[in-house]
């Protein structure tokens, strides 16, 4: 991550014994949480998609909700249902 919240890629080779880093280029803008912990962001094993912990860019954006075991509460639902 740069000083300027830009997570960055480089190239990195070895010549001889000596490890030789070549082209730094950024790879997209983040908005990390400030003072979060060592590891805000993540990368799938193939290298193809990023986890970022973020701040919300709207000030109104929404909550997310995630329900766990929702096929169990379908099933109550629809016995309360007439």
């Amino acid at each position: 991550m740069s000083l300027d919240n830009k997570l960055m890629s480089d190239e990195i080779s070895e010549q001889a014994s000596s490890v030789v880093i070549g082209k730094v280029q950024p790879l997209f803008q983040a908005n990390p949480v400030p003072r979060a912990p060592e590891c805000m962001y993540d990368v799938t094993p193939g290298g193809q998609k990023f986890v970022v912990v973020t701040l919300a860019l709207e000030p109104g954006s929404h909550p997310l909700t995630l329900a766990l075991n929702w096929p169990a509460l379908l099933k109550k639902q629809r016995q309360v249902m007439p």
